[in-house]
């Protein structure tokens, strides 16, 4: 059993490089099997579970060297045309002082940048009171629209600026009811879906972003579990 400070540890991790470690490679294998849909080939695993950073080093090492070949062609020249290629000319000029200071801020940047994108991003569909799905539905017909709702999670709405700080992240739930529906609209779309969901008791969960990391950092440690519709939670 994996103690759960080293649990904690691996959440932050993941929390702090999670552009890096799931979602650029995660990316990846999906566009790899949508290429594979229309007969290209794939070297990435045909099922749809989710992909890290670790598993590609650990197919590399099964001697699977395919998705460690694509992931590097994207990420390492990211890498360095984001994080090296500035300090370096600072460093060949001989100003070391500030091509080390430079890279120290773009690392610290680039910490920052994950965890906020992880803290706007990922709860919107985690938590012990949102559930989770293991079986597929047919688009926009009625039990659709009702995943959409109890499988999301919307932070605080109705502010230009807080909307702004969120991405309009913070419309999650009626992101997934209408993906096309342009960013201003959710913010007049969101009292009405919550008044809809109150009306005819359907869960309409709507909490703080903080609260919310909270319950995911749960779940990812194993303290929580979420709702499981073909369950029946």
């Amino acid at each position: 059993r994996t103690p759960m400070w080293v649990r904690y540890l691996t959440v932050g991790f993941f929390i702090f490089t999670w552009k890096w470690s799931y979602y650029s490679p995660n990316t990846l294998k999906h566009l790899f099997l949508y290429k594979k849909k229309l007969g290209k080939g794939s070297v990435f695993p045909k099922d749809d579970s989710p992909i890290t950073l670790p598993d590609v080093f650990e197919f590399a090492i099964k001697g699977n060297m395919g998705p460690l070949i694509e992931v590097s062609r994207v990420m390492l020249p990211v890498l360095f045309l984001h994080l090296l290629a500035l300090p370096l000319v600072f460093y060949c000029l001989g100003m070391q002082r500030i091509a080390w200071n430079l890279l120290i801020n773009l690392v610290l940047a680039d910490l920052f940048s994950n965890m906020h994108s992880f803290m706007v991003i990922v709860p919107n569909h985690t938590g012990h009171d949102v559930y989770r799905f293991d079986s597929e539905v047919e688009a926009k017909s009625d039990e659709f629209f009702l995943r959409a709702v109890i499988g999301s999670v919307n932070y605080a709405t109705g502010s230009d600026m807080n909307d702004y700080i969120y991405g309009w992240l913070n419309y999650q739930i009626e992101h997934h009811l209408w993906p096309d529906m342009s960013m201003s609209a959710y913010q007049r779309a969101q009292p009405m879906v919550k008044q809809i969901c109150e009306k005819h008791g359907v869960p309409y969960v709507q909490e703080s972003c903080l609260l919310r990391v909270k319950k995911t950092v749960d779940i990812m440690v194993g303290k929580a579990s979420m709702k499981n519709w073909e369950r029946g939670d």
